[in-house]
């Protein structure tokens, strides 16, 4: 089910993990808030559709929408460890992903949409886990 999407409305946050709806909820709230020192956010588009139920990174480059880059909640996203999102590149290297904590996904979000940095910057600088946590 392919639908527009406004770019200037929002990055795309793509529910794929449905075991726990108040943990939707409160990541929705929590990756929204204003974690930069000047108050910067995140403007997710939240996709809250069962058609994407337990998607893996290389399927959510697919889908047919109109996002250079797409975030995704799945189940280390609701209640890993450490709650991160799951951001796959669909522009230069369909496919390509990796996870970013949510104190740290304003920077990411803010800087793709506005193509002040490239995925590959962000993709190069996560930590061992895979993790981008800010550059060091």
């Amino acid at each position: 089910m392919a639908r527009s999407f406004d770019a200037d409305v929002g990055s795309l946050l793509i529910r794929t993990d449905f075991s726990d709806d108040q943990a939707w909820a409160r990541l929705l709230v929590d990756a929204g808030r204003p974690y930069s020192p000047d108050g910067f956010t995140a403007s997710f588009v939240p996709i809250s559709d069962r058609s994407y139920e337990g998607l893996r990174a290389e399927e959510l480059a697919n889908p047919a929408r109109d996002a250079f880059f797409v975030y995704a909640a799945d189940r280390l996203s609701m209640d890993g460890p450490q709650r991160t999102l799951l951001v796959v590149d669909r522009l230069h290297e369909r496919g390509r992903w990796f996870r970013v904590t949510l104190e740290e996904a304003w920077a990411v979000e803010n800087n793709l949409s506005l193509f002040n940095m490239d995925f590959f910057e962000f993709a190069s600088a996560v930590d061992d886990d895979g993790v981008f946590r800010g550059f060091r």
